[in-house]
């Protein structure tokens, strides 16, 4: 039986590209949800991305996409 769209929820998650990422921190500084961490490079530190794109926006180098997933709620 396939899932109806009320028994799903979506997430969002951002990659990072770390070929491109250049460690500025800008998408850290401006994450309102603070899941993004600055090693080297920008990386996701924990679930909870709101999926605003805030972090694609503050991105000088283009290096983050978010994808979207969708998951079965729990009953």
């Amino acid at each position: 039986m396939m899932a109806t769209p009320s028994q799903l929820r979506a997430t969002t998650t951002p990659v990072i590209d770390a070929q491109a990422c250049r460690g500025c921190g800008s998408c850290v500084e401006t994450c309102p949800a603070g899941v993004l961490e600055l090693d080297a490079i920008a990386r996701l530190a924990r679930a909870g991305c709101l999926g605003e794109g805030h972090c694609l926006y503050a991105c000088p180098e283009g290096a983050i996409h978010l994808e979207t997933s969708h998951v079965l709620r729990a009953l």
